[in-house]
């Protein structure tokens, strides 16, 4: 009997033009990368070829299939694998990967331009991040670098993508991590790469050893030189290798804080010792305020689900996430994607709200035009009694607004004149309007000026209001 299933067979044609001679973006140790167009998207992309010497258990497609599941901003975008059956431009049967292409080259390059602290820090910030989400999914980077880092570069900044996940580990495999260790830059690599029962964590790798390679690259974003050699600029395999476990290192006054105390925490030979996450090295960044406002505005920009997760294996503070989204997501308003800007004056939030203006402006005036007014309006001299207590009543209800706009809202420190300001008038009127009830004859005018309320009440008007001054200069610095 025959079986009555048919099989379909599709031919999916994807086509990329690239020129090998002009189009060469990289060579690495396990292959290039071009520059290509996407005919069928009209796209431009990154077209990594990958050359035959590779680990014994290296596999293209099990890079990509970790890699492709992976969406973060600062992780550069795996699209598609396939091999090469027949002869093709590179002149033999190939393995090809497709990766979103980034325009401003790596890190390297933007460091040999020298770039600002306020740049510097956006880009490490972004780093951070990208690291921290790769360590939440279980992934051990294990070859971060300069050159594994690339640079995104638009009207808005830049922005940093972690590439290149082919020697990566997923911890979560079971494994120790023993086999095939010494593989990536040595330059960057940790000591438990070499060495995993004396300096791993308890004789396993851990996410923390990505933390040494990123000590070793902010030490040389601000020094200009990798902590224990290269092999680039004349020191041998066996010399970086020394050092890496024998010498500490120098310069490191040319790193400003926090970043210093970062890559203390990070250079640790014994992983048990070294930072346990990139929550860690964050919590030491945010305490700087200029580093703050930087690193708040990237993870905004450039992840802030990351920043909200509240994951059990990380250790940033709700208190800090509270900040972050108090300062910068409280109004509403939208932070760019990439929020690195080319400047030395990190892009900073408008210190100044409208319903922060507006709320003790208003409760002020309306405590004016009501008790001014009341008098005359229910008779004058000849007004009841009763009627005379109404602004003081008014005016507390005012007062009580004012308290709970100050209780609901974020108080920023230009507002704090104002609303001792519109205290100040309602305070006035309210004793006023007591006194007068107190005090008052019907049918007789109330001199109210020739109390002691009224002519004292200056003077403590004025020592408020310097008091008020003094604390918002105070405040305006700190911030």
């Amino acid at each position: 009997m025959i079986n009555n299933r048919c099989t379909m067979l599709m031919n999916l044609n994807k086509s990329y033009e690239f020129n090998p001679d002009t189009d060469l973006l990289g060579t690495g140790g396990f292959g290039k990368v071009y520059k290509a167009i996407d005919t069928n998207l009209g796209m431009t992309v990154a077209i990594k070829k990958y050359s035959g010497n590779l680990p014994a258990k290296y596999s293209l497609f099990e890079e990509i299939k970790r890699a492709i599941k992976l969406n973060h901003p600062n992780l550069v975008r795996y699209f598609d694998a396939f091999e090469l059956k027949e002869s093709s431009t590179f002149g033999d049967t190939i393995q090809v990967g497709v990766l979103e292409y980034i325009n401003g080259g790596d890190l390297g390059k933007l460091l040999r331009k020298k770039p600002d602290v306020a740049t510097i820090t956006g880009i490490l910030s972004g780093i951070m991040n990208g690291l921290r989400y790769l360590h939440q999914k279980g992934i051990i980077h294990r070859d971060l670098k300069p050159e594994n880092i690339l640079i995104q570069t638009d009207a808005d900044g830049y922005t940093p993508k972690i590439t290149d996940f082919g020697i990566s580990k997923v911890i979560t495999d079971g494994s120790t991590g023993g086999s095939s260790l010494v593989i990536g830059s040595i330059e960057y690599m940790a000591p438990e790469q070499f060495n995993l029962p004396k300096y791993g964590v308890n004789g396993q790798l851990h996410t923390n050893l990505d933390l040494w390679s990123l000590g070793a690259i902010i030490y040389e974003c601000f020094t200009g030189q990798a902590p224990f050699g290269k092999t680039q600029q004349g020191f041998s395999r066996d010399e970086v290798m020394r050092n890496i476990f024998d010498k500490e290192p120098a310069d490191m006054d040319k790193i400003p804080q926090p970043f210093r105390k970062i890559v203390e925490r990070c250079l640790i030979r014994n992983a048990n010792q070294r930072a346990q996450s990139v929550d860690e090295l964050l919590e030491i960044l945010y305490e700087n305020p200029d580093a703050r406002k930087v690193a708040a505005t990237t993870i905004l920009g450039s992840g802030t689900t990351v920043l909200g997760e509240n994951q059990q294996k990380g250790k940033l503070t709700q208190q800090l996430s509270e900040y972050f989204k108090n300062e910068f997501m409280g109004s509403g308003e939208v932070t760019p994607q990439n929020p690195v800007k080319n400047s030395e004056t990190p892009a900073t939030k408008s210190k100044f709200s409208l319903w922060g203006i507006t709320i003790p402006l208003i409760t002020a005036l309306l405590g004016y035009l009501f008790a001014d007014n009341n008098y005359a309006l229910f008779g004058g001299i000849y007004a009841q009694s009763t009627y005379l207590i109404y602004p003081a009543v008014f005016c507390a209800v005012l007062a009580a607004a004012n308290m709970a706009a100050l209780l609901i809202r974020r108080l920023r420190a230009v507002e704090i004149p104002l609303y001792a300001l519109s205290f100040l008038v309602l305070i006035y009127y309210t004793g006023k309007s007591w006194l007068t009830y107190s005090f008052a004859v019907p049918g007789f005018k109330f001199n109210f000026y020739s109390h002691d309320f009224a002519r004292f009440y200056p003077m403590f008007t004025a020592v408020v209001m310097v008091i008020a001054l003094i604390l918002t200069a105070v405040l305006w610095n700190r911030k």
